[in-house]
């Protein structure tokens, strides 16, 4: 009898084990977890968009104008934003004063290519923004 009950509790708890187990292995990430959500022109607009490598460097769009710095230089230019999957922003030429500044952190550089033609537009989350060049994978993160 006690062998019976010692046989019953051993399976039980086998039982169990092999159920966590599996539901522990079915719980993992999903291999394709879909197109990632469509970026609004809202999510992007009205927001100061600070360069990730620099913060003195950043951009804010109204519309279709864009203002902003590459941490010495004010900016200037046309934008346009087409929502989709994916979103795309549309720099046209981009004005800048010529201050003349050291480029001690590399912002300028990095503002002027990461504001330079169409980008493809990620939206990590609430605070972050990431433009990609889509020909040369090139991706320039912004915080607001």
């Amino acid at each position: 009898m006690k062998r019976r009950r010692t046989f019953a509790r051993a399976a039980i708890f086998a039982f169990a084990l092999a159920t966590g187990v599996m539901v522990a292995a079915c719980g993992g990430s999903d291999p394709d977890p879909g197109p990632p959500p469509i970026v609004a022109a809202t999510d992007i607009s009205g927001v100061d968009w600070h360069l990730e490598a620099d913060r003195n460097a950043s951009f804010r769009i109204e519309g279709t104008e864009l203002r902003g710095t590459d941490s010495c230089n004010r900016l200037f230019g046309q934008v346009s934003i087409t929502e989709g999957e994916p979103t795309t922003i549309d720099f046209g030429a981009l004005g800048a004063t010529r201050m003349a500044c050291p480029d001690v952190t590399g912002a300028q550089e990095q503002m002027g290519r990461a504001l330079g033609g169409s980008r493809l537009v990620e939206k990590p989350d609430e605070s972050a923004l990431v433009l990609v060049d889509e020909s040369s994978g090139e991706r320039w993160r912004f915080e607001s």
